[in-house]
């Protein structure tokens, strides 16, 4: 099973460094589309903590590989 805690940290993070790069761009269309993939990564970010929380109202346990 994977760590979702650590997921969604990595996800968080995705998005922020897509944020920052959006900030630099020049065409509204890429600025856009990345603003988009960093949104998207926070839906993840939050369907992978749902599912930590889910695991462990179950009795399941997140473990690092």
């Amino acid at each position: 099973m994977r760590d979702n805690a650590e997921v969604a940290r990595r996800h968080r993070l995705r998005a922020e460094e897509l944020r920052t790069i959006a900030e630099s761009m020049q065409d509204e269309s890429a600025r856009k589309t990345l603003l988009q993939l960093a949104h998207d990564y926070e839906q993840w970010a939050l369907a992978a903590e749902e599912t930590d929380r889910a695991n462990k109202r179950l009795g399941r346990f997140s473990t690092s590989n």
